[in-house]
């Protein structure tokens, strides 16, 4: 099942976060089986979406842990949300295509995928990125989220704790090499 809108005023993100939705965005929803390592499933999701980007539009999409999708001038274009809901896994997923006035959000700052002039069809990019998410899988996303990764050896920092981001534990957690030792991150936002 895909659900998609056009309009979407209540979006959240991870932990509850506003998602605010832009005019000529993606915003839609599908059902499938999860990773078979359950915690796999969002950084398969951002692989899939990136292979796809980069194969039907020539358009390079570079991964954020845990969930963010970033454009190659690393501003933030999209996410992805995972709920398991009994043996499936509900996906979220939200794409900021073009550039918008974006009234009453001062604050705001958004990357896009396409540039005004490029001429796209939101529905059909919304099916058709639906469809290749439910037929294809990558059981191992691990070794091509890394080579996606947006903040491989950098400086980052996910919640109180800073370091160098070193790549991703069997469990899709971060690892940091922080002064003293390598420490692994299972849930947080990270900032670089």
């Amino acid at each position: 099942m895909i659900i998609s809108t056009d309009r979407q005023t209540k979006g959240r993100g991870r932990q509850k976060n506003q998602w605010t939705h832009l005019q000529d965005s993606l915003a839609f929803s599908l059902n499938r089986c999860p990773n078979p390592i359950l915690t796999l499933t969002p950084l398969e999701m951002g692989v899939l979406i990136s292979q796809f980007f980069s194969d039907f539009y020539q358009k390079e999409i570079l991964l954020k842990w845990p969930n963010d999708l970033m454009n190659n001038k690393h501003e933030k274009v999209g996410g992805i949300l995972c709920e398991t809901h009994g043996s499936e896994v509900i996906i979220g997923v939200g794409v900021n295509l073009k550039p918008q006035a974006i009234e009453n959000f001062s604050h705001f700052q958004a990357g896009f995928l396409f540039s005004t002039e490029e001429q796209i069809d939101s529905k059909k990019l919304t099916f058709e990125l639906a469809q290749y998410l439910i037929q294809e899988s990558e059981l191992r996303p691990i070794p091509k989220w890394t080579q996606k990764c947006s903040h491989l050896k950098q400086q980052v920092q996910i919640g109180e704790i800073k370091g160098v981001f070193q790549g991703l534990g069997p469990m899709g957690q971060a690892i940091l090499a922080t002064e003293k030792e390598e420490v692994e991150v299972y849930s947080g936002s990270l900032v670089y």
